[in-house]
């Protein structure tokens, strides 16, 4: 076994954690047409355990570009740490704003929020694509299918994809990892 069989084996064998999307930060260090270095931080939790200290990790990405438009990873550096009292702070404020902007929501006119997806940029779509399959697990191609039959609105796609999930309306062939 070698190379992505290899990698995914050893991926499959770590303790099941759960990431807060909402801490990660990318930095891109290096950028080319044909090659991107970039670095991704962020906090988790291992298990299942939510009253414990959260963890951080750094992850190294080195990656081709491809014409398709997709990266292949070169390298891939994974550190894992302790978290500083200081980011866990940030992320609890971070998370008592999120939780205050959900109760009290801002009104949008149902314009706006066409206009909006209207403008999406190709690789603002393609983020968007990219946290849906991460979010969902789902490969990209039935996530792109979602979003797109949703008129690429995160949120209802989230809202469509629960009910399917929930009725097993998704076959098996969607999801990551499905053999």
């Amino acid at each position: 076994m070698c190379g992505i069989d290899k990698i995914m084996d050893i991926q499959r064998k770590m303790p099941a954690t759960c990431h807060f999307i909402d801490s990660f930060v990318v930095d891109v260090t290096f950028c080319l047409e044909k090659m991107v270095a970039f670095v991704v931080h962020g906090l988790f939790q291992e298990g299942t355990n939510t009253g414990s200290r959260p963890r951080a990790f750094t992850r190294n990405f080195v990656c081709r570009v491809e014409p398709t438009p997709e990266l292949v990873i070169l390298n891939d550096e994974l550190h894992v740490r302790n978290s500083t009292v200081a980011e866990q702070k940030a992320f609890a404020e971070q998370k008592a704003a999120k939780a205050k902007a959900a109760v009290a929501p801002t009104p949008v006119a149902p314009t706006q929020v066409v206009a909006s997806v209207a403008t999406l940029t190709p690789a603002a779509k393609e983020e968007m694509l990219l946290r849906f399959c991460t979010e969902s697990k789902m490969v990209k191609d039935f996530s792109l299918q979602c979003l797109e039959a949703n008129g690429w609105n995160f949120e209802k796609a989230g809202a469509n994809f629960l009910e399917l999930y929930k009725s097993n309306a998704i076959p098996p062939a969607a999801f990551q990892n499905s053999s």
